[in-house]
């Protein structure tokens, strides 16, 4: 930008991914996703598992074990107990994702100011600041491919150092894929390369056929040697996965094809903006490479409709699609800044406000809105409130102030403060949403346990957020409706509430059964209607034989 020398770029762009991706990282509660990573990377440590990884010391092999290795690692030097150490290597490979990104765009687009502001629309973009901060295997994998795409595309495009950019693109793939499977090179290696064919044909290609092939070659070797390790040590057990996990796909969480296309809300901020970008007729003649924009299109919706065929979808998969989208938005925004202050046109001028305005109102109304909602569990946190709401009102004030005076340049600054600011000093606010007065936290069974001199089994699997908290291994008795008795006269037994009917069944016989207390590791529940997920409830009986 014009006071902002392009010297200083990499240094805003880590400063700004650093304060989204590492502020307040141990605030939230570890979920589901990041206790089976957690729990692994721990076995990883205690019980040598390296290889044939675990969680609560059985085969754990859905997901490679690349994102877990680094969480171990990060465990064993900071301590498994340091939240912020065990998120610590997602949200580097956030940064990482981001500064790629950058260098992508350069090479796109031969304009570091353009690279620039696409990298800080990426980093603000909700879904990405979302899974940075969160330790498990998507922003691996992502950040892993598009730096092996930013290498294929110098490998594509230019002669120079053509063994250097595929073999290291190669080797990103094969980090991608030991990250979290294919998943990056179906839903943004894909995407790329037919965008690339599309627009820019693979011209000059005669004497890149060779690298190519050893690049590929590499991609196997990375790939395959772990899930091939695990296939011949425990063939019984990966089919028994690999079944489990096609029936997911196919069969779990099943959306209408068109679920997706509500994809530029994952954006954020940026929503209306990205919206705007996609309209291919009025944005053709107003960018500055067309040539560019044109291939950041397909890119996007060739990504959306990949997406869209398979039956099981979250909205974390639309991560990659937020990567070309960010490059799309940005042209819009570089346009704005460069010719906002010539406009004219009414309609153009209000959408424009309109993309922007919405994020200025909220930031207006967000000491009001905030007070109404959260002002009975404000008593520790009005510091925090009162810093977040100033922040947040004084940034929606500028923007509106700088749309007056169509200086989309400040507007844009705007925006990245608003949303860095959410996360440096709104992000503790999260606690006052902590509101469940019955939480009973099940690492308390460890005490327990030592007064009462008892083991403890689960009847029922345990969510791996409960054996995250637990901070141990609780051996399941009962699997498949069969059942395993514990060999000893006395112990303690974790019952799943749905369980129970087929728990008295087993043991009301031949077992004294005394309801010790119910663990309750629901940090949120539904005041209204008192809900609560039973997933992370159990009920603690203390059985002994008569």
């Amino acid at each position: 930008m014009k006071y902002i020398s392009t010297k200083n770029y990499i240094v805003i762009l880590l400063i700004v991914s650093i304060a989204l991706f590492f502020s307040h990282l141990d605030a939230l509660f570890v979920n589901i996703m990041e206790a089976r990573n957690f729990i692994a990377a721990k076995e990883m440590v205690n019980y040598n598992n390296w290889l044939l990884t675990t969680m609560n010391l059985e085969p754990r092999y859905e997901k490679p074990p690349l994102p877990t290795w680094l969480s171990a690692i990060s465990g064993l030097l900071f301590g498994f107990k340091n939240l912020l150490a065990m998120r610590a290597p997602a949200a580097l490979s956030g940064v990482f994702l981001v500064l790629m990104f950058y260098f992508l765009s350069i090479s796109l687009l031969k304009d570091k100011k353009q690279a620039f502001i696409n990298a800080l629309i990426l980093a603000t973009s909700f879904y990405i600041f979302f899974i940075a901060r969160d330790g498990s295997w998507d922003i691996f994998t992502h950040s892993f491919m598009l730096a092996a795409i930013w290498f294929l595309f110098q490998f594509f495009e230019s002669d120079v150092n053509r063994w250097k950019n595929i073999l290291i693109a190669a080797t990103f793939i094969g980090l991608s894929f030991m990250s979290k499977g294919p998943i990056a090179m179906f839903s943004l290696l894909t995407p790329f390369l037919i965008a690339y064919a599309i627009i820019y044909k693979f011209k000059n290609f005669k004497n890149k056929w060779f690298p190519l092939a050893i690049g590929i070659l590499v991609i196997l070797i990375i790939s395959s040697w772990w899930p091939l390790y695990i296939y011949f040590s425990n063939i019984s057990v990966v089919e028994s996965i690999v079944d489990k996990e096609v029936n997911a796909r196919i069969n779990r969480r099943v959306r209408p094809w068109y679920h997706y296309w509500s994809f530029p809300i994952q954006t954020g901020i940026w929503t209306i903006l990205a919206i705007v970008s996609l309209i291919y007729p009025y944005l053709k003649s107003r960018v500055e490479n067309l040539k560019v924009y044109q291939f950041a299109l397909i890119w996007t919706f060739v990504g959306v409709l990949l997406l869209s065929v398979v039956p099981e979808k979250k909205e974390r998969y639309l991560v990659p699609v937020l990567i070309p989208i960010a490059i799309n938005i940005g042209f819009y925004i570089r346009y704005l800044i460069q010719r906002g202050k010539d406009l004219t046109d009414k309609k153009e001028l209000y959408l424009a406000y309109f993309g922007f305005g919405i994020i200025g109102f909220i930031g207006i109304i967000s000491p009001f809105i905030g007070y109404i909602f959260l002002k009975d569990n404000l008593t520790d946190y009005w510091s925090w409130f009162i810093i977040i709401t100033l922040i947040l009102f004084i940034s929606g004030i500028s923007i509106f102030f700088q749309l007056k005076k169509k200086n989309f340049k400040n507007v844009f600054k705007a925006m990245i403060v608003f949303q860095v600011s959410i996360l440096v000093f709104g992000f503790p606010l999260v606690n006052t949403l902590f509101n469940n007065q019955n939480f009973n936290n099940i690492n308390k069974l460890h005490n327990i346990e030592q007064e009462l001199n008892i083991k403890s089994y689960s009847f029922g699997e345990l969510a791996p957020e409960l054996i995250w908290e637990y901070d141990g291994v609780i051996k399941n008795i009962y699997k498949n409706k069969k059942l395993d008795f514990p060999e000893v006269d006395s112990f303690g037994l974790l019952v799943d509430e749905d369980l129970k009917i087929d728990f008295q069944k087993y043991f009301e016989k031949e077992y004294n059964i005394t309801h010790f207390t119910r663990f309750d590791n629901n940090y949120i529940i539904n005041k209204k209607k008192e809900k609560r997920s039973i997933r992370l409830t159990r009920d603690l009986f203390i059985l002994k034989k008569k």
